[in-house]
């Protein structure tokens, strides 16, 4: 996640989207400062990168890792974490893990991460 900003990978299907939200959902203190709309636009974009398979890509089973790109200085807080854990489950992520580095992970990254439950 970055600032008014959602990018989504699918490991299995190499699918990704990343896009800008017209509504914002940041803040100059918070990175999801607006919980519905972050929601809201993250379930639209789960729905389009659905729609580019003839199977759905997230169902309740889920894994997400959520990697909080901006808006770090000082470390995540226990709200800011809650916050990040929640939307991820709203959508419909049953397992989340939250990775607080900035560095971008390749795929196979992400599958060890995952992995380590």
């Amino acid at each position: 996640m970055f600032i008014n900003c959602i990018e989504i990978n699918h490991i299995n299907t190499e699918k990704s989207i990343k896009q800008k939200s017209i509504i914002p959902f940041s803040n100059e203190r918070l990175l999801l400062a607006d919980f519905i709309v972050a929601e809201n636009f993250l379930t639209s974009l789960i729905n389009e990168v659905q729609s580019r398979r003839s199977s759905p890509t997230f169902t309740l089973s889920s894994e997400i890792l959520f990697q909080p790109m901006e808006k770090t200085e000082g470390g995540i807080s226990p709200v800011e974490r809650r916050a990040y854990f929640d939307l991820c489950e709203h959508v419909g992520g049953k397992k989340v893990k939250l990775y607080d580095q900035l560095d971008m992970l390749s795929n196979t990254e992400v599958t060890n991460l995952m992995g380590s439950f």
